[in-house]
C-alpha cells in the first residue's frame, strides 16, 4: 500500500522564500520533529529553484549560491524518518522570461500581461504550462529522492495576489484550444454563468486541467509507485488538497465548519484518495505574518483529524525568527496528539445513514453552509458525497438510508437519478429547477416561482409534525418559492403585504402554495431556501424544522441523543473493532472571534448499541451505562476537545 494510503499524515509546509536559501537545515528539522512531523512540503522549483537546476528556463534562487538546499533538506529529513514532499508553482515566472517568450503567458481580453511584483503570470494552455513545467518536475525527480509532488494555484487563475480579477485568459494558445473544443466559438469575455458559452468553455478548462494532470501523473509513475502528486484538484491526484484559511475582507457570517466541511467532502466521495487539508497560520494573504487566534488553529486542526483526515500546517517561510508563535505552539499540541493515536485516526469509517448531495462544480453555497451547520448542531452523523462522484458510482450511495440536497437545481440530475433509483429517502430543499424526468419519476409537476417574498412568511398548522415550532406562528420566508404540485402539504405561504408605516402593515393572506411537500413513498420537498436562510440569519426554527423533518422521515438518521449542546460538534465514527466518539467545544467562538473555549460539565451522549468504555483518548472522565439497545456515555467536563473508544459489550 502506498505510504499516503495510511491516511494519518502530519504534514507541515512551509511555504519557502528566495531569503530562505540561506536556511539552517539542522533547526527547520529540530522544529519538525517537536511538531512530530512525518511530512515536510518544502519549495523546490517553477518560480524559483532551490536546487542548481541546469534548466534554461528556470532561475534558481539568488540566496542559494552554490548550495544544493533541497538535496540537503531531503538527506537530513529523510535520516529522520520525515518524508518530503516537493512543492512547485508553475503558475508565475520572474519576468526575464517574459521578454523572451511572451506566448507562454496569460493574456486579458485587451491583451495584456499581468505582472506581479518581479513575476509575470502564466496560462495554463501555454508552451511554459504544458511542457517546461514537466520538464522542471522531470529534472527534480530524476535527481532527488522525493516522497511527492505538488504544484499551487494550478488551472485557470484568474486574478492577483492583490485581488484583482482579470477575467478569462485570451491568449493565442486559448483562443485555439478553444475554437478547437467548441468547433470554431470565441473565447466569452466574462465568467458570468449568464454568457451564452459559459458552461461549454467550463467544460473546456475542465478537459484542459484533467488532460494536464494526466500527463503529470504519468510522468510521476515513471518513476515509481510510491511518489504522491497532490493539488487543488482531484482528478489523476493521491492527495487532494484543499485549505482552511482566513481573510480580512471575507464575507459575513464567519465558517466555523471550514474544516468539517473540506474533509467531508473527499473522505466520502473517494475510496482511493485521501483529502489533506491545510490549515493556514496567517491571517491573510496580505497579513502572512501575524497569525489567526491559537483557538482557531486548534479547532481547524482537530476538526481536520475527527473529521477522517491527517494534519497539515502552514506558514510562511521558515520557524526560525517567525513573528507569531502562539499559534504554531497550538499546532504543535493537536499534531502531538495525533501522534500519540495514529492508529486510532488512519482507520475512521462512517457510521452515518444520510449523505448530503453537492455539486463537484462550484463552490460551497450558502444553503450548503446552512445545512452544513444545522446538521452539526443537531449532533446528526452525516457524509458529504459529490454530485460527480454519486452519478459515475452510484455504490457510493449504498450505505445511506436518506439523501439531502440543500439546494434543488444545482446538483447533477444524473445524481438525484441515482439516489432515487437505489431507493433512498430523498429530502429536497431550494427552490431551484428539478429536472423533468426527475419530477416525472417523483409525481411532481413545478408550475413556477416566486422571487419576490419579501415580508412574506410561512404558517405553522397544527397537527403538521411540526408542534414543537407552533409557538413560533410565522416564519420568516425571505428569497424564492418554487411553486408544485403532486404531494400533499402544509406550512402554506402567508403572502407579502404591507410592512410600512405601522398604521399600514396588515393584508396578509394564506395562500394555496405549501412549504413542506411529503410523498406517499416518504420524500420530502421544502422548495424554498431553508440552509441559506440560516447561514444568513442563524434563526433556530430553521435548524429545528429540519430535525423535524428528519426525524419523521429517516429516524434511524438520529443517532447521537443526549443534552449536548449545539456549541458542541459531535463525530461519530468506527475505528477498527471499536467506536470512537469525539467531541470538539466551540464555545469560543462569538460573531468573528473564536478564542478560548468555555468548559463545559455533565454532558452526555445517547449512542445506539450495548457499549462500555476502552480508553480514553482525551479529556475528562468518561463513563458508560449500557441499556437494551442504546448506551449512555456520559463526560464529566468538556474543555476543548475530548475522544473515547468504546467496544461493543
Amino acid at each position: 500500500m502506498a505510504w499516503w494510503r495510511e491516511n494519518n499524515l502530519r504534514l507541515v509546509q512551509i511555504n519557502m522564500r528566495d531569503i530562505d536559501g540561506g536556511m539552517d537545515v539542522d533547526k527547520l528539522i529540530a522544529e519538525l520533529k517537536e511538531f512530530c512531523c512525518s511530512v515536510v512540503m518544502v519549495g523546490a522549483g517553477g518560480i524559483s529553484a532551490f536546487y542548481p537546476t541546469r534548466l534554461e528556463f528556470q532561475r534558481t534562487s539568488p540566496w542559494l549560491e552554490d548550495r544544493d538546499l533541497l538535496g540537503e533538506i531531503i538527506e537530513k529529513c529523510h535520516r529522520e524518518g520525515i518524508r518530503v514532499i516537493a512543492r512547485f508553482d508553475f503558475s508565475k515566472t520572474h519576468q526575464s522570461f517574459f521578454r523572451r517568450h511572451p506566448e507562454w503567458y496569460y493574456r486579458s481580453e485587451d491583451g495584456r500581461a499581468v505582472p506581479y511584483n518581479d513575476t509575470v503570470a502564466t496560462c495554463v494552455c501555454g508552451e511554459y504550462q504544458q511542457e517546461r513545467a514537466l520538464e522542471i518536475i522531470g529534472e527534480v525527480l530524476q535527481g532527488y529522492p522525493v516522497d511527492g509532488i505538488f504544484f499551487n494555484m494550478f488551472g485557470f487563475i484568474t486574478w492577483d495576489y492583490s485581488g484583482n480579477y482579470y477575467g478569462p485568459c485570451h491568449c493565442d494558445c486559448c483562443k485555439k484550444r478553444f475554437a478547437e473544443f467548441s468547433g470554431g466559438k470565441e473565447l466569452p469575455k466574462t465568467e458570468d454563468p449568464g454568457e451564452p458559452d459559459f458552461r461549454e468553455y467550463r467544460a473546456f478548462q475542465e478537459q484542459v486541467v484533467e488532460e494536464l494532470l494526466g500527463r503529470v501523473h504519468r510522468l510521476v509513475r515513471s518513476y515509481g509507485d510510491d511518489i504522491a502528486v497532490c493539488t487543488y484538484h482531484h482528478s489523476d491526484v493521491d492527495i487532494i488538497r484543499d485549505e482552511s484559511n482566513s481573510a480580512v475582507d471575507r464575507p459575513l457570517p464567519f465558517w466555523l465548519y471550514n474544516s468539517s466541511s473540506n474533509v467531508a467532502k473527499v473522505r466520502s466521495s473517494w475510496d482511493n484518495k485521501i483529502i489533506s487539508n491545510c490549515v493556514i497560520n496567517a491571517a491573510d494573504l496580505f497579513y502572512r505574518f501575524s497569525a489567526v487566534p491559537p483557538a482557531l488553529t486548534r479547532l481547524r486542526l482537530y476538526e481536520n483529524m475527527a473529521a477522517g483526515s491527517g494534519l497539515d500546517f502552514c506558514i510562511i517561510g521558515v520557524f526560525e525568527g517567525y513573528p507569531d508563535q502562539d499559534s504554531v505552539s497550538a499546532a504543535k499540541e493537536v499534531f502531538r496528539y495525533h501522534a500519540e493515536h495514529q492508529e486510532v485516526y488512519g482507520r475512521l469509517d462512517s457510521l452515518a445513514k444520510l449523505a448530503v448531495l453537492l455539486p463537484l462544480s462550484r463552490r460551497e453555497s450558502p444553503a450548503y453552509r446552512g445545512v452544513f451547520r444545522a446538521l452539526k448542531e443537531l449532533h446528526l452523523p452525516f457524509d458529504c458525497i459529490l454530485d460527480a462522484r454519486a452519478a459515475a458510482e452510484p455504490s457510493l450511495l449504498e450505505r445511506y438510508t436518506t439523501v439531502l440536497v440543500p439546494e434543488l437545481g444545482e446538483v447533477l440530475p444524473e445524481a438525484l437519478a441515482a439516489a432515487e433509483s437505489a431507493s433512498k429517502k430523498l429530502v429536497l430543499l431550494g427552490s431551484g429547477e428539478m429536472d423533468g424526468e426527475m419530477q416525472k419519476r417523483l409525481g411532481l409537476c413545478r408550475t413556477g416561482e416566486i422571487t419576490e417574498n419579501r415580508s412574506a412568511y410561512l404558517q405553522v398548522e397544527p397537527s403538521n409534525g411540526l408542534e414543537p415550532l407552533e409557538g413560533r406562528g410565522w416564519i420568516l420566508l425571505d428569497g424564492s418559492f418554487a411553486r408544485y404540485t403532486g404531494w400533499p402539504g402544509t406550512l402554506p405561504r402567508v403572502e407579502r403585504a404591507w410592512f410600512g408605516p405601522p398604521e399600514r402593515c396588515f393584508g396578509h393572506r394564506l395562500t394555496e402554495d405549501r412549504g413542506l411537500l411529503r410523498s406517499p413513498g416518504g420524500h420530502v420537498l421544502l422548495p424554498w431556501d431553508l440552509g441559506g436562510l440560516y447561514h444568513r440569519l442563524g434563526y433556530s426554527e430553521y435548524r429545528e424544522m429540519l430535525g423535524l423533518v428528519l426525524s419523521e422521515v429517516s429516524p434511524e438518521t438520529l443517532q447521537i441523543g443526549g443534552n449536548l449542546p449545539p456549541q458542541v460538534e459531535a463525530f461519530w465514527d468506527r475505528s477498527g473493532d471499536g467506536f470512537l466518539l469525539q467531541l470538539l467545544n466551540l464555545t469560543g467562538h462569538h460573531g468573528v472571534t473564536v478564542e478560548e473555549p468555555v468548559s463545559l460539565s455533565g454532558l452526555w451522549a445517547e449512542l445506539p448499541g450495548r457499549l462500555e468504555v476502552d480508553r480514553v483518548l482525551a479529556g475528562g472522565v468518561f463513563t458508560a451505562e449500557a441499556g437494551q439497545e442504546r448506551t449512555k456515555v456520559s463526560l464529566d467536563r468538556l474543555e476543548e476537545f475530548a475522544a473515547v473508544l468504546l467496544k461493543e459489550i
